[in-house]
């Protein structure tokens, strides 16, 4: 799910922080993310911020950690205690990714876990065609990346049916309850197609554990952006064209993303912050836009930002306390010296 908040300062890493995904894998897989042919898609994920964990029994405890659960080729059917657990924690917003390989491995076991959690989608065939990436879902509009009509790079697969198409035949999916499940003919995800943050296969994973949570941030958004503006995506941008180029900016953003769920209960909670954020942004939109064309933003309200920042401190948890204090401290810092502030100049 996404996240977004704190810098003009915190404000515009704060309404671009994404939420970090904890990343399960069955143990009961051929080859999950922590298997040799995956370190690729597995050290992506990682980069960006997401947490992928050692492959682990499919319990309903095991399932409670996670946000994104990995079945790689399927060895055999699980329990009908462990299918009831998995169905619940899908449909209680959990995301399945359930991946089988082109010489069938994964294919009957798949197709059983499917059917024991009431899913639309099977496998079926060896001739699937791929098709150029559908819009309707996160997992292709993004954030952080839109591939809507760029096309997966494949090798012989599967080919799937039932739910929503998504990459022609080679990945469908489906809405149950509260979560998702996408199901792959092939491994998308193996190192052969480098699915990394510059690939078209590693921009369809990397979106896909960004959409943890995308209701909750959705409802942030449209209380923070006026839903005609390019806001949103100037403050994605300068995130990543700006912030994340230096080490002080990497470091404000990883802070956000191990606290994305508190940063965003801290804005859900307290109506005035949201208030507050929502006028700055509008306020210093035309600074944002010159920054981004490399030109110097001028900020000319930067003790509005402070009083911000004081605020959110005020009602934040110890690590987003800190966290404020910090970019508080440094941009009057900033302001006192005259140099520039992440591209800003703050008067």
């Amino acid at each position: 799910m996404k996240k977004i908040i704190l810098s003009i300062a915190i404000i515009i890493m704060a309404v671009s922080v994404v939420q970090a995904a904890n990343i399960g894998n069955w143990r009961g897989s051929a080859r999950s993310w922590n298997e040799s042919s995956f370190t690729t898609v597995k050290g992506s994920m990682i980069n960006a911020g997401h947490n992928v964990e050692a492959d682990v029994a499919m319990t309903a405890a095991n399932l409670s950690n996670d946000e994104v659960f990995v079945i790689g080729e399927a060895l055999s059917t699980p329990s009908s205690s462990e299918l009831s657990d998995l169905d619940s924690w899908v449909r209680g917003g959990g995301i399945l990714l359930l991946l089988t390989d082109s010489n069938g491995s994964g294919v009957q076991n798949g197709n059983n876990i499917l059917a024991g959690i009431n899913s639309a989608i099977s496998i079926t065939g060896t001739s699937p065609i791929v098709a150029p990436f559908a819009a309707g879902i996160c997992a292709t509009e993004g954030p952080p990346f839109n591939i809507v009509g760029q096309t997966l790079a494949t090798s012989p697969g599967n080919e799937i049916v039932g739910g929503i198409e998504l990459a022609g035949d080679f990945i469908h999916y489906e809405s149950l309850g509260a979560g998702l499940v996408f199901v792959f003919g092939d491994r998308s995800d193996h190192n052969f197609f480098n699915p990394n943050s510059s690939t078209v296969n590693g921009q369809l994973f990397l979106n896909i554990a960004e959409c943890v949570g995308q209701a909750r941030w959705g409802r942030a958004y449209s209380l923070l952006f006026d839903p005609t503006s390019d806001q949103l995506e100037m403050m994605r941008a300068y995130r990543d064209e700006i912030l994340s180029k230096t080490a002080k900016g990497r470091k404000y953003k990883n802070l956000l993303y191990n606290n994305s769920e508190e940063a965003l209960e801290v804005l859900l909670e307290n109506p005035g912050l949201i208030a507050q954020a929502k006028d700055l942004i509008a306020a210093n939109r035309g600074a944002l836009a010159n920054v981004l064309k490399g030109s110097k933003g001028i900020i000319h309200n930067t003790d509005e930002i402070v009083a911000f920042l004081d605020a959110y401190a005020n009602e934040a948890p110890p690590a987003l306390e800190a966290l404020a204090k910090m970019v508080k401290r440094q941009m009057l810092e900033k302001q006192k010296s005259g140099k520039l502030f992440f591209g800003f100049k703050l008067k």
